[in-house]
């Protein structure tokens, strides 16, 4: 029996299944992401096209450093001139280049709008929502299974592996590379905040919450077990059922891929001066 959606497994009322067609909607820190991405989060959902022209610098006095470790919110580089927000995509795309060259990051740069929509996935995980309908380009192409033996069901291993790409993705991320990437385009990020309702612009705020998030995520076993509901899977544990339909993406990764995402993760949260936060 296939799961729905490969996005919640599941929060709110029973989903239908789409057909037995390849699913094409993605994962994450990510991103999250990974992402996330998350990472996606933001970070890593990006990789490298024809260069575009070198960003216009200006003279700047040379300064110390700021003490990321001091402030949540450190002060982006004054000598950068970046362009308005809609015009960002071919400056972004070449500051990124670096960050990483695997090849499952290349759908993301098929799409527009690189900042806007990084910024919706960080806020959407920031409050703990899966933001499928913005990562269609990062399905795994087949489609969740699991593994009933007698009166027990538990993930199909195979499930977890359609991740190993995005996994071994995030964990290629050149962490020191991607915080000062974030820290040069942070003012791009800010607007895009503000345009989704936030007044006061801060992405750093919904940056770490979203990362704070999926680090919280407990750790379970490849074999955790699931409770049939007609057409759909449930975690048969309530306390993991109860997790926010990000983490629970992220479980649905699988172990090994989960601990490639949050180490990523929490080097970027070191790395930026943040600390974890969940409020």
């Amino acid at each position: 029996m296939a799961d729905p959606d490969d996005f919640a497994l599941h929060s709110g009322p029973r989903q239908q299944l789409p057909p037995d067609e390849p699913n094409r909607m993605w994962l994450w820190i990510g991103v999250a992401a990974a992402a996330v991405l998350v990472a996606a989060l933001l970070f890593w959902l990006f990789r490298p096209e024809p260069p575009a022209p070198e960003p216009v610098m200006t003279e700047a006095a040379t300064t110390t450093p700021a003490d990321t470790t001091a402030e949540v919110t450190p002060e982006p580089e004054a000598s950068l001139v970046l362009p308005p927000l809609g015009e960002s995509d071919p400056l972004v795309r070449t500051f990124v280049a670096a960050l990483s060259s695997r090849p499952e990051l290349a759908a993301w740069l098929a799409t527009p709008d690189l900042v806007r929509n990084a910024a919706v996935v960080v806020d959407n995980i920031a409050e703990g929502v899966t933001p499928t309908k913005h990562l269609k380009e990062f399905a795994p192409t087949q489609p969740f299974r699991a593994d009933e033996s007698g009166d027990t069901i538990t993930v199909d291993p195979q499930s977890y592996a359609r991740y190993d790409a995005i996994g071994d993705a995030v964990a290629s991320l050149d962490t020191a590379g991607t915080v000062e990437t974030y820290r040069k385009l942070r003012p791009l990020f800010d607007d895009a905040y503000r345009e989704l309702g936030h007044p006061d612009g801060n992405f750093d705020v919904a940056l770490q919450r979203a990362i704070s998030r999926l680090l919280a995520t407990p750790d379970v076993p490849a074999n955790v077990r699931l409770t049939s509901h007609v057409r759909s899977y449930h975690y048969a544990d309530p306390q993991l059922e109860d997790l926010t339909a990000a983490q629970k993406q992220l479980l649905r990764m699988g172990p090994r891929n989960e601990k490639l995402v949050k180490d990523k993760l929490r080097e970027i949260l070191n790395a930026l001066g943040f600390e974890e936060r969940m409020d």
